[in-house]
């Protein structure tokens, strides 16, 4: 006998397994970078249709159902290039903003009835001190590692300085390379 806990229960799971799919799929079309907002993901039924009524004598159970899905995908890079451009004219003198140090949150989305979605978007940055990393190698080239580093702590907003030399010789002798373009170096936030 079919009671409507038994239809209840067919028509949660089949739509699911539905929205997975369809969740799937929706994955599978976005480009490189676009991403989808789960908090907006909507489903409906189009159309069921149990093939045995509740209170019928039956072994099986089949349900037809249609549902449409919406939702909303959007492109990081050009969100953060938005969050970035907003975010400039804050950035104290001496620092940069860059767009791999950008983290994002969605934390709410409406979306109003002509089609227009509203995030609120929580999101920091770490800023990094402004170099000119070509006067730099200039002014290391050639110097033994203590030097260098102390000539980079004293920069000033510089934290930690780690030097790897590749090719290291003993005592004296070893010290960076007296070419600037073979120095390689890399500003990170901690």
């Amino acid at each position: 006998v079919v009671s409507k806990a038994d239809q209840d229960r067919l028509l949660a799971t089949l739509s699911a397994e539905l929205t997975e799919k369809a969740k799937n799929e929706l994955q599978g079309k976005l480009g490189e970078g676009e991403k989808l907002i789960e908090k907006i993901f909507t489903s409906s039924v189009k159309q069921k249709k149990f093939d045995k009524e509740k209170d019928e004598e039956a072994k099986e159970l089949t349900l037809n159902l249609a549902m449409t899905f919406k939702s909303l995908a959007f492109s990081e890079k050009d969100l953060k290039g938005i969050l970035v451009k907003m975010m400039q004219e804050t950035v104290p003198q001496g620092y940069e903003l860059k767009e791999e140090e950008l983290r994002f949150e969605i934390s709410s989305v409406e979306v109003k009835k002509e089609g227009l979605a509203i995030l609120r978007i929580n999101f920091s940055a770490n800023l990094l001190p402004k170099l000119n990393l070509e006067e730099i190698k200039k002014n290391i080239a050639g110097k033994p590692p203590k030097v260098a580093e102390d000539y980079l702590k004293n920069l000033g907003n510089i934290s930690e300085v780690r030097i790897n030399l590749y090719r290291s010789f003993p005592g004296r002798l070893r010290t960076l390379p007296r070419l600037p373009q073979n120095i390689k170096i890399e500003v990170r936030s901690i």
